[in-house]
């Protein structure tokens, strides 16, 4: 029962099984040498001096230096050590309770949408560019666009320029759904070269508004008021995405 109680009160010190069994071994044999240890444990002479030096260090353990002898420290060197560590411990819980509504602050504002706002044409590109930069090769933009005002903005040479150019090199896929009405069909031709799919919606697809998703990103474009909000939010996101494709899988074109 003592021997059942002691190891695991000296496994509070994170002592392995066989530093608890050389400690053990000197109850036993309070005043010893390391010879009578490795015969007693059956241990090589390098693992009891290790063993023997652990224990020295956390003072469970000293050696008289006349005898070179080993015996067990005070016990109340035990008991001093274990009231240190149930003090540094109830001061780790007061600190981690002072600190605890912060962290769950902080847990909570991670779950909340990261929402950006870009207002006027400059902006829109400085987003266009964004979007580009924080994409990862070989992912794909979807786009929906009810209109061609957003085009209109940014100039149809530029849109379909440099930026689709960067878009190419580094290789971001994009999917375009158009309503038939849009004037912007005319520019785009059916061709994958540019990494690009386009289909048309039907002329009588009720919706409106242009947005796109990227990765965990919707963007929603008001080209009235010229107006970018930038939402990062995982599950919309992913809602969407599966959305936009439900639909673009029934179109043939």
């Amino acid at each position: 029962m003592i021997t059942q109680k002691l190891s695991s009160i000296l496994k509070q010190f994170e002592l392995n099984a066989t530093e608890i069994a050389v400690y053990e071994s000197l109850i036993e044999n309070y005043n010893t040498n390391i010879s009578n240890i490795c015969r007693n444990l059956g241990l090589h002479r390098q693992k009891v001096y290790d063993c023997l030096y652990s224990l020295e260090k956390l003072g469970l353990v000293q050696k008289n230096s006349q005898t070179n002898k080993f015996q067990l420290a005070n016990y109340n060197k035990i008991k001093s050590i274990l009231l240190e560590k149930r003090q540094n411990i109830n001061k780790s819980i007061f600190d981690f309770e002072t600190i605890l509504p912060l962290l769950a602050a902080h847990s909570d504002e991670n779950k909340k949408p990261k929402v950006g706002i870009y207002e006027n044409r400059n902006k829109f590109i400085y987003l266009l560019n964004e979007i580009l930069d924080q994409t990862e090769k070989g992912e794909t933009i979807y786009s929906y666009n009810e209109n061609d005002d957003l085009y209109r903005i940014f100039d149809i040479d530029y849109f379909l320029g440099s930026w689709v150019q960067k878009r190419i090199k580094k290789q971001v896929f994009i999917k375009i759904l158009l309503n038939g009405s849009n004037s912007l069909v005319t520019h785009i031709p059916k061709n994958h070269q540019d990494l690009r799919e386009v289909k048309i919606l039907p002329n009588d697809f009720s919706s409106t508004g242009c947005y796109w998703i990227v990765g965990q990103k919707i963007i929603f474009w008001d080209t009235v008021q010229e107006i970018a909000w930038n939402i990062e939010t995982p599950i919309l996101a992913k809602l969407l995405i599966e959305n936009f494709e439900l639909v673009w899988s029934k179109l043939s074109i």
